[in-house]
């Protein structure tokens, strides 16, 4: 099932299993980043404050149908704190294994969402958008 585009959302919600398979690889490419305790639902985070420049790891999320998001790097770190002491990797895991998968409107950033209602299909093409 395809998860749920949800712009009232501003993270993405993922099964468990996907979301601590992405979270391991995700810590593998960005471990030369300190670890820092979660925020909320987030629990993925680091703290970046004394680089003045950080590489983050292009991110995609492979849907049904051969459906492939690559996610923006702006849609990718949450800065819980403006002075990047603690910045948080912006997805976290459903509550439960019966409910739908969301992409938030965090991971929407800079893309167009295409819909092909003819053949039932769902596309995603980057697009930059003006966030002012």
């Amino acid at each position: 099932m395809l998860p749920l585009l949800y712009n009232q959302s501003m993270i993405s919600m993922l099964f468990l299993e996907r979301l601590e398979a992405l979270k391991a690889e995700f810590v593998a490419q960005f471990s030369s980043y300190p670890a820092v305790t979660g925020f909320s639902i987030l629990d993925t985070c680091f703290n970046l404050s004394s680089y003045d420049e950080v590489r983050v790891p292009t991110l995609k999320l492979e849907l049904e149908g051969e459906v492939t998001v690559s996610i923006d790097v702006s849609g990718i770190l949450y800065f819980v704190k403006k002075d990047g002491s603690q910045v948080c990797l912006a997805m976290a895991s459903l509550s439960y294994e019966d409910q739908v998968g969301i992409i938030g409107n965090y991971q929407q950033k800079n893309q167009r969402v295409v819909y092909d209602t003819v053949g039932s299909r769902l596309g995603f093409a980057k697009e930059p958008c003006s966030y002012s």
